[in-house]
């Protein structure tokens, strides 16, 4: 959800993230190598206004967590979104 959240921030086309609402489910696939998410997050265009939309990311693990205890990287590699009405 972290990177997800990110990858939508640099992309500014849906607007200000303001923050994200509920996390629907997650999950990982593939021995923990790819990780899905879906969740609610609240834009707004202008500060004022405010609406929500249904967040679906999925993500490719890239690094190994098990050396030197570092964070593990993770490339979204489909990000797509369904403003709710």
């Amino acid at each position: 959800v972290r990177q997800a959240v990110r990858e939508i921030r640099r992309d500014g086309r849906l607007g200000e993230l303001r923050n994200v609402e509920v996390v629907i489910g997650a999950g990982v696939q593939e021995n923990g190598q790819r990780g899905m998410a879906r969740f609610f997050a609240i834009f707004s265009t202008d500060g004022v206004t405010t609406y929500s939309c249904n967040i679906s990311a999925t993500g490719i693990r890239q690094g190994d967590t098990n050396s030197g205890g570092s964070e593990c990287k993770v490339k979204i590699v489909s990000l797509s979104c369904a403003k709710d009405e």
